[in-house]
């Protein structure tokens, strides 16, 4: 391994350090209702989650009853994305042993980074928003001390991607 790399690990968020199926559910179901649709379980949920989203949109149209098109999908994503950043509590938590585990990583002089598919707004913040805004295990191990560079879920899906750093 180069030894340069070898003290840096990016870490996922969702799932894999925190908990956020009862935000992503809450919002969901939200939005679901607004449009007339029964929302669906956290379980069932856990289960249409992953690659963004909006395929997490698409995924709930199909299991509610019929599919949204491509224009009431991106509408109706936007739609869920302002439900989500609405979250007044933050239901969010790290798993059991995560926090610890990020402590000795930084403790033995890691660097760490954080890679999500949130979109643009929900997954970058400001400096002047990380007191207030950033879930507590980023702010607590200095992630938010690094640069950070955002892959936009929309222009993935496109096949390339646009890069935003902040210094």
């Amino acid at each position: 391994m180069n030894r340069a790399l070898s003290s840096y690990a990016v870490f996922d968020l969702d799932g894999t350090l925190a908990d956020s199926l009862g935000d992503i559910a809450r919002a969901l179901g939200r939005v679901m209702r607004h449009h007339g649709r029964s929302p669906i379980s956290a379980e069932q949920t856990r289960e249409l989650i992953g690659k963004g989203p909006k395929t997490l949109i698409e995924r709930a149209w199909m299991a509610s009853g019929r599919p949204a098109d491509e224009k009431q999908a991106v509408e109706i994503t936007k739609q869920y994305l302002e439900e989500y950043r609405k979250n007044p509590k933050g239901g969010t938590r790290s798993f059991p042993g995560v926090d610890e585990g990020l402590r000795r990583l930084v403790q033995r002089g890691w660097k760490l980074g954080l890679c999500t598919n949130k979109d643009g707004r929900t997954a970058v913040l400001k400096r002047e928003e990380v007191d207030r805004s950033t879930p507590r295990i980023m702010a607590q191990y200095g992630i938010t001390e690094v640069s950070r560079t955002e892959v936009g879920e929309r222009r993935l899906a496109k096949g390339s991607f646009e890069k935003r750093e902040e210094k």
